[in-house]
């Protein structure tokens, strides 16, 4: 993965891959981004499918697309990114600066990763904590359990943009593993996606190129 293509008409995941659709928002508004995201399913799948609905997929999380297909959404002011995997459960997420970092979100990481944010200059912290906050989202989006599983249980601290998370399952369910991946962006964006099965390949789409 190196950055952002012109997706191909018949895109068809099979079992390991994520495809991650980036769709550029003209409107601050919900329907717009709910408009973008028909089209991106109907660019995939060849029509609109009436069972998969905008509203519910916007929550970041994956659902049923088509025959073992999944799709799951997520947008920011101007930007919306879709993913797509076969047979696993998967969460994406986007960061450009609306979750503000201050001390009383330290309660969302683990000491570990408070301990590295507090030797990092100040001017340096919101950076990693967005890129922390992304990757936890996504995380929890993918396990399927949202806040019953504490934040600060769930280590997100990866290298080189990759890496398998352990995640402590609520109830006594035992230990989890996601697959996690940071995505490409600039300009103080960042965004990660996360799989219940391991990620063969990543495929970054620019659906505005299509």
């Amino acid at each position: 993965m190196s950055g952002w293509s012109a997706p191909p008409r018949g895109i068809s995941p099979v079992c390991g891959e994520l495809h991650i659709f980036r769709v550029a928002l003209t409107a601050a508004s919900h329907a717009d981004a709910s408009w973008k995201l028909r089209r991106v399913l109907s660019h995939v799948l060849g029509a609109w499918t009436t069972g998969t609905e905008p509203e519910r997929l916007l929550a970041g999380r994956a659902r049923p697309a088509g025959p073992g297909l999944w799709c799951g959404a997520v947008r920011s002011r101007d930007t919306l990114l879709v993913v797509f995997s076969r047979h696993a459960d998967v969460g994406v997420d986007l960061q450009s600066g609306s979750v503000l970092y201050d001390e009383s979100l330290h309660l969302a990481l683990t000491r570990w990763e408070q301990g590295i944010l507090r030797r990092l200059s100040l001017s340096s912290r919101h950076a990693f904590f967005l890129a922390l906050w992304a990757r936890k989202e996504a995380v929890l989006r993918a396990a399927g359990h949202g806040l019953r599983i504490r934040q600060s249980e769930v280590e997100v601290l990866i290298e080189g943009g990759a890496g398998t998370v352990p995640v402590p399952l609520p109830f006594d369910g035992g230990i989890m593993e996601v697959h996690l991946r940071d995505l490409p962006f600039e300009g103080g964006t960042v965004a990660a996606v996360a799989s219940t099965t391991p990620v063969t390949a990543l495929y970054t789409w620019d659906f505005d190129r299509s």
